[in-house]
């Protein structure tokens, strides 16, 4: 199918429009950045955030409210109008504008003829937009964040700690396998540049997938300097954990270890909070000295990122084999704790004996990381380069 032909030059102002997820707040944070260098790009949302992730243009409804379905899709038709007018289409979490679920399969809480109807409408329109936005002209990419691509099949060969080698969460995910793999199929038939911000991502997506860290939300340098002189204010070491999914995280492992640790007289304690809103983080932050991400996953996510930012150690499992996939120098500077459930007891009682020199040392070259590595301007060039090229 022959492409229209485009305007769009080098140098000119793009329209980028985001959709239809702001997952943890990576596309407003990217949108914001394209902003900042001059460019007309929004984040728009369907998606329901319990953490407060809802973009620029926020059509999601909490779940309860009245008409919340309606509601939603007449945001969508919305978005629609505005996708004609955008130059870039950039999707994200393995999502489109006609993607009524994230996967066209049966969910496994609903029954009856709706249900049917809703699948068989889903299966009807799974990216199909793309192909309507590829004869328009328009720039195509998606980033994906981690189980919206991540298989079932192989998980535990590439990562021994993953989550998904448990036999709960391993049963909820395998049917969305064989769409995972379409789902590749497709995006790279349709030349849609491909983006994923877990480096283990790009063992299944097609090649010619880029890893793009996270862009960072910036709390500013006046709120940095402040959270930065807060750190290791007490002996005791002050740990924080923020599941979004417990099981998923490792959460029981990292309670049971921190609960041996202090009956040995090790001088720490750790706070979970969970349902969190993206805005009280901070002030969590101000009070404990170093956060812990996960045991499973293989790669640190967006609050370790932003704890980083904040001057507080991160700890995590961190793959090694992954560490192919990114740029060796990030590699290299790389300040994240890396450990496993094994490992973990031994890089606390560790990290308890730093004193508060060389503690404060570490949360500033983590600071420095997210910084230079998760700096949301580097993201929008490197994105805005990639759509370019599209655009010819």
């Amino acid at each position: 199918m022959t492409a229209l032909p485009n305007p769009i030059v080098d140098g000119s102002r793009l329209r980028i429009l985001h959709l239809p997820v702001d997952l943890g707040g990576h596309p407003a944070a990217l949108a914001r950045a394209q902003r900042a260098l001059g460019h007309d790009a929004v984040a728009a949302n369907l998606a329901w955030s319990p953490f407060g992730f809802h973009g620029d243009i926020n059509h999601a409804v909490e779940p309860g409210k009245p008409c919340r379905l309606v509601r939603r899709e007449l945001g969508r038709v919305a978005l629609l109008a505005r996708a004609f007018r955008a130059d870039v289409i950039h999707a994200h979490f393995g999502q489109t504008l006609f993607s009524l679920r994230p996967f066209p399969i049966t969910d496994p809480s609903r029954h009856g003829l709706v249900e049917r109807a809703t699948v068989a409408a889903a299966r009807a329109l799974w990216m199909g937009d793309l192909a309507l936005w590829r004869r328009m002209g328009k720039a195509l990419a998606m980033t994906f964040y981690g189980d919206d691509v991540r298989l079932v099949s192989g998980a535990v060969e590439r990562n021994p700690w993953s989550h998904l080698g448990l036999p709960e969460i391993a049963r909820a995910y395998e049917e969305r396998d064989p769409w995972k793999r379409l789902l590749g199929d497709k995006l790279g038939r349709a030349g849609v540049t491909l983006f994923a911000v877990n480096p283990d991502l790009l063992d299944t997506l097609p090649a010619g997938a880029e890893f793009l860290p996270y862009a960072h939300v910036d709390l500013g340098r006046e709120a940095l300097d402040a959270l930065a002189s807060t750190l290791r204010t007490e002996r005791e070491l002050r740990l924080l954990h923020l599941p979004s999914d417990r099981a998923v995280k490792g959460t029981e492992i990292i309670v049971s270890i921190v609960d041996r640790l202090r009956a040995e007289g090790v001088a720490c304690r750790l706070t979970v909070v969970e349902n969190l809103k993206r805005d009280e983080v901070p002030a969590l932050f101000a009070r404990h000295d170093a956060l812990i991400d996960q045991l499973r996953v293989g790669w640190y996510g967006g609050v370790a990122v932003e704890a980083m930012a904040a001057c507080r150690p991160a700890l995590a499992h961190i793959a090694p084999r992954d560490l192919q996939h990114i740029p060796h120098q990030m590699a290299a500077d790389l300040p994240v704790i890396a450990v496993t459930a094994d490992t973990l007891a031994a890089k606390i009682r560790e990290l308890a004996a730093l004193d508060s020199a060389a503690f404060r040392s570490l949360g500033l070259r983590s600071r420095a990381f997210a910084q230079h590595w998760h700096a949301p301007e580097a993201a929008a060039r490197r994105t805005i380069a990639a759509y370019r090229s599209q655009l010819g």
